[in-house]
């Protein structure tokens, strides 16, 4: 979290209580006179948000993941796992010794972890690289997720192809982690053709 008047506002949401008052108090540092913070425009609600928020360190792959073309659930799924690293896989159970194994579930090779699937994990690489046929992409041997990720931007020249394109690699990350998911919960490996 950031820290400033966000934290402030969230304690009093998180009792339940909201005073007005206290709200106003919160603010009262960023508003004197008739003015908005540095005095060079009037107050208004955008304004307010944003202070509220503090400062964000910008992310170079927002673009890709939330992608007005993405489908919401395969954003916030291609965010957790290729980017930030936060599903939840049998490394970490494994580790915390909620299970005894923690091979990849869906090549059997590795680790299951959210790099294995994005990086090498060999089921994952063979769709990458027929989806890539598909678009009529080149495709070499060592094709992984995050190497497709990184070419495909390079790949369109239109912004509309390269957004469509990312929203297919959000899907294919999307559908990679269901697959996972239906191979642990139901004891059954998914084809690659049900992909």
């Amino acid at each position: 979290m950031t820290d400033g008047p966000m934290n402030h506002l969230q304690m009093l949401v998180g009792d339940g209580n909201l005073y007005i008052c206290r709200v106003k108090n919160i603010f009262k540092p960023a508003y004197t006179g008739n003015r908005w913070l540095n005095g060079d425009k009037a107050y208004s609600i955008k304004y307010g948000y944003d202070w509220l928020q503090g400062q964000h360190e910008p992310v170079p792959w927002h673009y890709r993941v939330w992608n007005s073309l993405n489908i919401f659930k395969h954003s916030f799924i291609y965010s957790l796992d290729g980017v930030l690293e936060r599903l939840k896989t049998r490394d970490h159970l494994f580790r915390a010794g909620a299970c005894q194994q923690n091979s990849c579930l869906l090549c059997g090779v590795g680790e299951d972890s959210c790099l294995h699937l994005v990086f090498s994990c060999t089921s994952s690489s063979r769709i990458c690289q027929q989806i890539m046929l598909w678009l009529g992409i080149k495709v070499s041997s060592y094709e992984n997720v995050f190497i497709t990720w990184k070419k495909w931007g390079r790949w369109f020249k239109s912004k509309k192809l390269q957004k469509v394109s990312y929203a297919v690699l959000a899907a294919l990350v999307y559908h990679i982690w269901m697959s996972r998911n239906y191979t642990l919960w139901n004891d059954a490996v998914n084809s690659q053709s049900g992909l």
